[in-house]
């Protein structure tokens, strides 16, 4: 009985497939929108890690600061929520007009497959409070 290809991939191979489908799915939507912000691997890049110190601030200063148990975001928290926030700042009209955002696609994959604790969002949280990681 043949394996499942999905079965074959490592967990670093879907966390990089889920979010290239995701982001890619996101940047067809932004290119209408903001075709000038977007063109180059370069511009697209910097808006993604932006984006991802966006969501980490935001889940420190709303989630973890005052909260007796760490908060620890997985792998799929993060690249959901990053390529939202992406999706949010350029699409923004979209959503307030009822469409809803195509990461929710994207949800219980991110769940399923990337639950890994996400190693940027650890060092963060270290670098917030002082420590080194």
């Amino acid at each position: 009985m043949a394996a499942n290809n999905q079965d074959d991939e490592s967990y670093e191979a879907i966390t990089k497939r889920i979010e290239a489908d995701m982001l890619f799915t996101v940047l067809e939507d932004i290119r209408s929108v903001a075709p000038d912000q977007f063109d180059t691997v370069d511009k697209v890049t910097r808006a993604y890690f932006g984006a991802r110190e966006e969501v980490f601030a935001a889940y420190y200063d709303y989630f973890h600061l005052g909260n007796p148990e760490p908060v620890v975001l997985t792998d799929g928290e993060v690249a959901w929520a990053t390529v939202t926030l992406m999706w949010m700042k350029f699409c923004g009209a979209a959503l307030l007009a009822g469409v809803p955002c195509p990461t929710d696609a994207f949800k219980e994959e991110c769940r399923e497959h990337m639950g890994r604790p996400d190693e940027a969002w650890l060092a963060y949280v270290a670098r917030r409070e002082g420590r080194m990681g």
